[in-house]
């Protein structure tokens, strides 16, 4: 059982959790950690595995259209059909692969805008969930009222397939966000340090 086993395009998600997990002043111990943008799990359970210590939550609207727009699309859509819908793959993923992961998870199953920053203070928020503008500057603008906010992060800084993300993180942070780690000579990870 392993989170790696659970689908998904996240090597540097996980590179950059990787990271996270490894530097207290990133991701002190005990940290709230929030994911905006679950899709089957691979990258929660990966985070999850890593550092046993956090509070996690899973925000995500688990619309079943979703997978024939993410990369992967038929693959993806096929796996999701033969568990019931994203959802449940979801849920069968983690039991499945990191039971320990998903039974520590908050799972919120809505838009991330109906959440609640000053109930759930996360320390950290991870963004990859609508990628048009709109959708990132809201969950960015929304996040960014969390009490105890250390890190504002996200997935998809890449202008050719994803011009809202690039957008919408340029514009709160006027340039100031950082990248990386790479892996491969590539990354999408962009991250900010409050």
């Amino acid at each position: 059982m392993t989170w790696q086993n659970i689908p998904g395009h996240s090597n540097d998600i996980e590179a950059f959790y990787a990271m996270l997990a490894k530097d207290e002043t990133l991701l002190p111990h005990g940290a709230t950690f929030l994911e905006v943008g679950v899709f089957f799990g691979r990258s929660l359970a990966c985070i999850g595995s890593q550092r046993p210590d956090l509070d996690l939550w899973g925000i995500d609207v688990w619309e079943d259209g979703e997978a024939e727009d993410h990369y992967g699309g038929p693959a993806f859509k096929q796996y999701a059909m033969e568990r019931g819908g994203i959802f449940p793959a979801f849920l069968r993923s983690m039991m499945e692969e990191e039971p320990y992961v998903l039974t520590r998870t908050h799972v919120l199953r809505c838009p991330s805008l109906l959440a609640d920053p000053l109930a759930i203070a996360p320390d950290v928020v991870f963004i990859d969930a609508n990628h048009s503008y709109d959708a990132v500057k809201a969950d960015i603008n929304h996040w960014l009222h969390s009490p105890r906010l250390r890190i504002i992060a996200g997935h998809d800084y890449e202008p050719v397939h994803w011009g809202g993300v690039v957008q919408a993180v340029n514009e709160a942070f006027g340039g100031r966000h950082e990248m990386g780690p790479e892996v491969g000579h590539y990354t999408s990870c962009w991250w900010v340090r409050l």
